[in-house]
């Protein structure tokens, strides 16, 4: 019978946050008290558009807990499907939206072509 085969695991570093084996479980918040990072232990649906976070500091010599939100502020687009119940504020006019070129003078910059880099009412003529 042929023993089991054992892949050697990769080391890690959790202070400098060269951790191949948690990549699935690292979040873009780094501990606010030692800069290590940290991961979602868990999470919990407050409403629709808010969500409560756990984190958990990775760095074994700090173990900083902390809870965190996260909340829709404004969409940028509206949805093709919208829910009736839920109330998303659209973005402000003074937000402009990235675009990819630079916008000809007269342009709504609120809204953006796919296709043409001209706006529609010079790409009918």
């Amino acid at each position: 019978m042929n023993a089991p085969v054992i892949r050697n695991r990769k080391k890690r570093n959790v202070v400098t946050g060269d951790d191949p084996n948690l990549t699935r479980r690292h979040s873009l918040i780094p501990c606010p008290h030692c800069g290590a990072p940290s991961y979602i232990r868990t999470s919990e649906m407050v409403t629709p558009t808010s969500k409560d976070l756990f984190y958990l500091c990775l760095n074994t010599d700090c173990g900083f807990t902390w809870k965190a939100q996260i909340a829709i502020v404004y969409g940028l687009s509206p949805s093709a499907i919208p829910n009736p119940q839920i109330d998303i504020p659209m973005a402000p006019d003074s937000i402009t939206r990235k675009t990819y070129f630079p916008p000809p003078p007269g342009y709504d910059t609120r809204t953006i072509d796919m296709f043409d880099n001209e706006p529609p009412d010079q790409a009918a003529a």
